[in-house]
């Protein structure tokens, strides 16, 4: 049979230029609508999703500096979810209740000289689930409190190692629930890589080795991530 859905979603976004091209302030307002098509229940009965609609407020500054060398933004976001979905640790979706999710973004990048490239980045997240009966102010499944990332990469730019290029970084992400009814925690953990690669006008050949510790880590559901790993990759350019 047909399945339609339809929603109005209003947005309004400001910047205003503190020092001109170079640090901004900005502001946004959204209404956003999102459409799941039903869902089939373990049982094997369908359950038909409402629609889901979100309102979130963000504020922020960004900063543009030493003529673009440094591009950094920090931002903080509320957004307000109803008819939030939510699944218990049996797999069976819900629909009856609220979401709220608020924290920080904060990215840094930085060319300070000609080769070496920094990325950091972090992001602070309370995601809490509202007016259900049992879980009032559980935090939703797989929604770590604090994500990190940070890469520093740096390619020779003369002498006998020209266009040899090293790199290494990681990813942070704190323990996490698996469920919503929160009574089984995933591990925080930390994983390492690095690469080694050559790149001129016309090919590049790299090395990436990942999760140098070998540390366990866990995806969406606790489906576990790949251990160590080398990868390597060989690229022509037309």
């Amino acid at each position: 049979s047909p399945y339609t859905q339809g929603s109005l979603s209003p947005k309004l976004g400001l910047v205003y230029q503190v020092i001109k091209d170079k640090v901004s302030l900005f502001a946004s307002y959204m209404n956003g609508f999102q459409n799941y098509p039903p869902v089939s229940q373990p049982d094997g009965s369908q359950f038909m999703v409402k629609p889901i609609y979100a309102v979130q407020h963000e504020g922020g500054a960004k900063a543009e500096l030493l003529d673009k060398k440094i591009n950094t933004t920090l931002s903080y976001y509320y957004i307000d979810i109803n008819n939030a979905i939510r699944y218990t640790s049996d797999f069976f979706a819900f629909q009856d209740g609220r979401q709220v999710s608020k924290g920080i973004e904060f990215d840094f990048t930085a060319n300070p000289v000609a080769g070496l490239t920094t990325i950091i980045g972090y992001g602070y997240n309370d995601n809490r689930i509202i007016n259900t009966e049992g879980m009032e102010n559980n935090k939703v499944s797989n929604s770590p409190t604090h994500l990190a990332n940070y890469w520093f990469n740096y390619q020779f730019q003369s002498g006998k190692l020209k266009n040899f290029g090293l790199g290494a970084g990681g990813n942070y992400v704190s323990d996490a629930y698996f469920d919503d009814t929160n009574l089984f925690l995933l591990p925080a953990y930390h994983i390492v890589n690095a690469s080694a690669f050559y790149e001129n006008d016309k090919w590049r050949v790299g090395l990436k080795f990942n999760n140098i510790g070998n540390q366990k880590s866990w995806g969406f559901w606790g489906a576990p991530n790949p251990t160590r790993n080398f990868v390597a990759n060989f690229t022509f350019k037309f």
